[in-house]
């Protein structure tokens, strides 16, 4: 049960239709768009007893998921007005919670990416959601920020914003807020016995309305100083940027200076597969800006990477593009590969990492275990074939009924693998069955909810 808060004032929440870019256009051609990292704001309070007992799941989650997502924790003025968090900086405090939509009367409350509203309680089933829902819309901004301690008691923080199409009409403004991640008390500030606050809201620049951000497409950048605190631990201040509009509260997209360049191409799909001889590295991209190309690194130690080949980029595209390089390999063993993608001004940035087991391909058809297993609400499957064959991969429940094909048609010898999601199942032991006229294989995989 939530702190209730009766709140003395008129909220007038203005509805204005934002029409979102849809993430596909059809089956097999992307929007241009950056990647979203969708801003989870909490709305807390140190003597708020239901906040003790359910933050430990949302900082557990957010902590998860910290390279997908920015967080921010603003400190309320119930039930307990002396919240050191609140008195730091009590107007934009107040300012940031009456912003926010749904009427805020409750701590704990959540919004997410400011339009989905009052996420509660937190548990995996609410947060995935969320978090899902939103990484479902494209977004056509990237922000990218520093943050640099330029005196004693100066931070400047630039951001520069790549838009790549207008945005829709609207009162859409760019806020930084200054945030310390984490603040430890030694002993509770509060009656409900917290004493661990992550991503805690210090200062809004330029103060709690923020800068007019341009709707037109191009690239841009701020410029912003504020005043370092005293109060401040330096090592744990980082600053955020959100772009959001005033009327639907809707948030286009966030960026942190935590996080490393943002890349000016948008990967819509990265894969390293086992062939015979070698690993065939595929990759595709939805948008390129200003892209001169990438070089495939791998790695026999997941430490140490070197160069493997280069591929021209496409400079600056919003098409749908497809790359392949197939890697020759003479030893057996475990093989990292990633991109480095390189800009035309010679700024770089890098993928994620691939792992593949490189050995002698088996002489049966295998089903390898999904991971994760427990799984909740999707898991990766692997399998091998020895030689090219149909195939036939099925989710069987336990009295035998077919639940779901996952994949069929005719693959080619080697490794694959692919991502099974399962949030309208209920929670069970399944058969995952891969049938072929050269072998078949099974393995019992395990949704829990």
């Amino acid at each position: 049960m939530k702190k209730i808060f009766t709140v003395g004032l008129l909220f007038i929440v203005f509805v204005l239709g934002i029409n979102a870019q849809s993430g596909r256009k059809n089956s097999d051609e992307l929007t241009s768009g950056f990647k979203r990292y969708p801003l989870f704001e909490e709305v807390t309070n140190a003597s708020c007893g239901p906040c003790a007992s359910s933050n430990p799941l949302l900082n557990a989650f957010i902590e998860q998921m910290s390279d997908s997502l920015i967080a921010i924790t603003y400190h309320a003025w119930w039930p307990g007005v002396s919240d050191p968090m609140y008195q730091h900086n009590i107007q934009q405090n107040r300012d940031r919670i009456q912003f926010m939509k749904g009427n805020v009367n409750a701590t704990p409350w959540l919004n997410v990416d400011g339009v989905i509203v009052d996420v509660w309680p937190f548990n995996s089933t609410n947060l995935i959601g969320a978090y899902n829902t939103r990484m479902a819309v494209m977004s056509p901004l990237g922000l990218e920020l520093t943050h640099t301690r330029i005196s004693v008691d100066t931070v400047e923080v630039r951001v520069k914003a790549a838009l790549l199409s207008d945005l829709p009409a609207g009162s859409w403004k760019l806020r930084v807020y200054a945030v310390e991640h984490p603040i430890n008390y030694a002993t509770a500030p509060g009656s409900n016995g917290e004493r661990f606050f992550p991503h805690v809201f210090r200062k809004s620049v330029p103060g709690s309305v923020g800068e007019i951000f341009p709707t037109t497409a191009g690239n841009y950048e701020f410029v912003y100083r504020y005043k370092f605190e005293p109060a401040w631990n330096d090592t744990n201040l980082y600053s955020i940027a959100v772009v959001q509009e005033d009327n639907t509260k809707e948030v286009v997209n966030t960026g942190s200076s935590k996080f490393t360049n943002i890349l000016p191409v948008e990967l819509a799909s990265f894969e390293a597969l086992q062939q015979k001889n070698g690993i065939l590295v595929s990759w595709s991209t939805a948008t390129e800006l200003n892209n001169f190309g990438f070089e495939i690194e791998k790695s026999y130690d997941g430490v140490v990477f070197t160069t493997e080949a280069f591929v021209n980029g496409k400079g600056t595209s919003t098409d749908l593009t497809h790359y392949s390089h197939f890697m020759e390999l003479n030893k057996n063993g475990a093989v990292s590969v990633r991109l480095k993608q390189i800009d035309l001004d010679g700024s770089v940035s890098y993928s994620r990492v691939e792992t593949v087991e490189f050995g002698l391909l088996p002489t049966t058809v295998m089903l390898f275990d999904n991971y994760p297993n427990p799984f909740n609400p999707s898991t990766t499957i692997s399998y091998s074939l020895p030689e090219a064959t149909e195939i036939t991969l099925s989710v069987y429940n336990t009295l035998g009924e077919l639940v779901k094909v996952l994949d069929s048609g005719f693959k080619p010898e080697g490794n694959h693998k692919m991502e099974f999601k399962a949030s309208e199942l209920p929670s069970g032991v399944y058969l995952l069955t891969l049938n072929s006229p050269i072998g078949n294989s099974v393995k019992k995989i395990n949704l829990l909810k």
